[in-house]
């Protein structure tokens, strides 16, 4: 997790584990020291990136389809408050960062279907997701 250095600072609360000895958490976030940055109280992973210059955060809302885990980035831009929320992609986020709008990340993902087949139970892969 990065740290900002201006008056901005991202509180995680409540944080959980999703399912019995999970890794990964799901948590309440607020944002401290911005009246124009509104965000949902729940239902956030506890890992989150701010650019190197500061202007964008990225957050990270659980997305859970069919009780298949997959979530979806939220960029919040710092200086205006302007929240754009991305489309679903399936998995867990392992590490992220930041640069403009393109998020680079590490997820992981188990494929049940593929497991069945005989192909692979999971991976972590290197991903990119880039807001328009």
């Amino acid at each position: 997790m990065s740290s900002f250095q201006s008056n901005i600072e991202v509180k995680i609360t409540n944080a959980d584990e999703i399912r019995m000895g999970s890794p990964y958490r799901t948590c309440e976030i607020e944002i401290l020291g911005s009246d124009t940055i509104k965000i949902a109280n729940g239902g956030w992973q506890d890992k989150y990136a701010f650019s190197s210059g500061n202007e964008k955060l990225v957050l990270i809302k659980w997305d859970f389809l069919k009780n298949e885990p997959g979530f979806r980035f939220v960029l919040v831009d710092v200086n205006n408050g302007k929240i754009q929320e991305g489309s679903r992609i399936e998995g867990f986020v392992n590490t992220l960062s930041i640069s403009g709008k393109r998020i680079s990340f590490n997820k992981f993902l188990f494929n049940r279907r593929k497991s069945v087949m005989g192909e692979g139970l999971c991976c972590h892969t290197d991903e990119v997701y880039e807001f328009s």
